[in-house]
């Protein structure tokens, strides 16, 4: 499974710099492959950079990605 991870531009030293997006409208959002993960990505992408606003004050959008679930657990150091 994948979902999207948004990454922003933040000041020198700021560590919390990228959110996981995990929900859309309440719901869970995840996707079985990469392909699809991507192709929700290019079909949302302008409503993606305004989440990715929103939730850092107005921090401009550095890369939106996809990501396999469990590699962004240990990115996080959830662990597996």
């Amino acid at each position: 499974m994948y979902q999207l991870v948004i990454i922003m531009f933040t000041a020198l030293g700021v560590t919390d710099d990228a959110i996981q997006v995990e929900r859309l409208n309440g719901q869970p959002l995840a996707f079985e492959t990469h392909e699809q993960c991507i192709k929700h990505l290019w079909e949302n992408l302008d409503e993606l950079k305004a989440f990715g606003r929103a939730q850092f004050g107005g921090v401009p959008v550095k890369s939106i990605s996809c990501h396999k679930i469990k590699e962004i657990r240990e990115m996080r150091g959830d662990g597996v």
